[in-house]
């Protein structure tokens, strides 16, 4: 993988009893187009929890899907108003997940190498409900911060 943009990732989740939970990580991706979408791939750290985890977040029209291979794997698929289930596969075992995107926004400039995500979606696991927010911004190397 051609470590070619800088990845930002803010992720904010609210829990049913009020408290907040934020994680941060900044790393190197790379950013390409193929067929139909566009595509940022990163590398999982001790930071997220997740090391030897390769993340790939796939952009196409008004959807975003994020794929997890290695420790960690999962395919979820983020769609304003749509409801997606799927797993996520740990070393510790399997969980079901059920998402609700309730506001999903992109900005990609390809030429420039630099875009922003932001997805506001509902997590339910195990019947217990979240609300959370993903924020997802990279930038060529080149560019200042």
């Amino acid at each position: 993988m051609e470590n070619n943009v800088i990845v930002s990732i803010v992720g904010n989740q609210l829990m049913p009893d009020g408290q907040e939970g934020k994680m941060e990580l900044v790393t190197e991706g790379s950013f390409y187009r193929d067929d139909q979408s566009y595509v940022l791939e990163y590398q999982e750290s001790e930071l997220s929890g997740m090391k030897g985890t390769t993340t790939r977040i796939r952009l196409r029209g008004q959807s975003m899907s994020l794929e997890r291979h290695g420790t960690y794997n999962a395919h979820f698929v983020f769609e304003k108003w749509k409801t997606y289930r799927g797993q996520y596969i740990t070393p510790f075992g399997e969980i079901n997940m059920e998402l609700f995107a309730t506001d999903f926004g992109a900005d990609v400039d390809s030429e420039a190498l630099k875009g922003k995500v932001d997805v506001e979606y509902e997590m339910q696991v195990g019947g217990m409900r979240t609300s959370n927010q993903l924020l997802v911004s990279f930038r060529s190397k080149g560019l200042p911060v």
